[in-house]
């Protein structure tokens, strides 16, 4: 089963549950629900952009097996621009959950909220889905027009569910444990289904055509690097070592170092170093939408557990993950292409902890330049141009 939740915050869960059973008392329906007669699907999904890319599989099966159904989605913005050109659902509502200690600022949120569920409430919904047992999707799709309400109870809230979906003990991924509530409800889907597909549209195409020729790097072996991560126990920090190393190996190669909000600073100082080396490169810094874009120019992806490297998946790119804190069993991602995981076990590990106890923060500091760039020369021998120097002069 997967562990989304310590040990600690699972104890309170009845805690949790208690007021709002005194409140809520949802009747539990009996009848099995036939997903090909509901005329409107409600969908809540609410998370980050890694999760986002694992929920296209979700979207896509439930889209192929309710054909007729008009699928509503209520989502965060990094999910809306995940899927927004993908044609997996009719409708789209943004909303934002992110708790934050200004008072003005959540009444806000509270206001936009209640504007959200009065817009998607003007029609009833035969079916409400929230995939991943959060509680506050699961009492926003409460306040919503649904005859049957489907999530796990992960965090709490069975009171206010018409179906509460025991989770899997032999699933561990958070991918499976999303579909695994498709499978509860009677959809079946092959294994290929499963894996989260990216493809660019053509005008996509033409914008990153157009990218390329700008720098003219058209014919050159494009290598991704994304430093950052959203919390600093998942950064890995010898990314500008690595990129060095790269080059003294492979000719033709260059550097795409993405940056998100927070993180220029790691990331100029990896182009620092690779410039400084005689290599070249550039930031990529841009809106989420086209950040998303320029990741499939690359030939692959060297990454932290983060966002970044669950889009190069998507889009086939080897991938090549370096995991800290988190069990990869649990999030690692999943695509077409390689994916190859780097990641030591511990007997701290997983800690899932935004601070390291020991404060050595081993988990990372204990993966080797040379580790990962044994994976990477592996992954670039299968691009063929981009031979190795070593060997030439061999």
């Amino acid at each position: 089963m997967v562990e989304k939740i310590s040990d600690k915050k699972r104890r309170l869960i009845p805690i949790i549950n208690l007021p709002l059973k005194l409140f809520f008392c949802t009747p539990k329906a009996k009848d099995d629900i036939d997903i090909d007669k509901a005329k409107e699907i409600l969908v809540i999904y609410y998370a980050g952009i890694g999760d986002a890319i694992m929920n296209i599989s979700f979207l896509r099966i439930l889209r192929n097996n309710a054909p007729r159904s008009k699928i509503t989605l209520v989502s965060s913005k990094s999910e809306y621009e995940v899927v927004k050109n993908l044609d997996l659902v009719d409708k789209i509502a943004v909303i934002d959950l992110a708790f934050t200690k200004n008072i003005n600022k959540e009444l806000k949120k509270i206001i936009e909220i209640r504007k959200v569920i009065r817009k998607i409430n003007n029609v009833q919904y035969d079916v409400a889905i929230e995939p991943r047992g959060d509680l506050r999707c699961i009492y926003l799709m409460h306040k919503c027009n649904a005859i049957r309400k489907i999530s796990y109870n992960y965090t709490g809230g069975e009171s206010l569910l018409t179906d509460v979906i025991n989770p899997s003990k032999g699933i561990t991924h958070l991918l499976d444990d999303q579909l695994y509530i498709l499978k509860s409800i009677g959809i079946e889907f092959t294994e290929k289904e499963t894996l989260p597909v990216l493809e660019l549209n053509h005008e996509d195409e033409e914008k990153n055509n157009l990218l390329l020729d700008s720098y003219d790097i058209r014919n050159m072996c494009i290598v991704g690097i994304h430093p950052g991560a959203s919390w600093e126990t998942k950064r890995w920090k010898d990314y500008d070592k690595l990129a060095q190393r790269i080059g003294d190996n492979y000719k033709n190669i260059y550097f795409f170092v993405f940056s998100s909000a927070g993180e220029e600073k790691i990331a100029d100082e990896v182009l620092s170093s690779i410039i400084s080396h005689g290599l070249e490169g550039r930031i990529i810094k841009e809106a989420l939408e086209d950040y998303i874009r320029i990741i499939a120019n690359c030939s692959i992806m060297i990454c932290n557990d983060s966002g970044s490297a669950h889009i190069a998946a998507a889009y086939g790119i080897s991938t090549i993950v370096i995991f800290g804190p988190f069990d990869p069993s649990y999030c690692k991602p999943v695509g077409r292409g390689s994916v190859h995981v780097i990641s030591h076990d511990l007997d701290c590990k997983p800690c899932m902890s935004k601070d390291c106890k020991t404060k050595k923060n081993e988990c990372l500091n204990g993966i080797s330049v040379d580790e990962v760039l044994e994976v990477v020369m592996e992954e670039l021998r299968k691009h063929n141009g981009y031979v190795s120097e070593k060997s030439k002069k061999r």
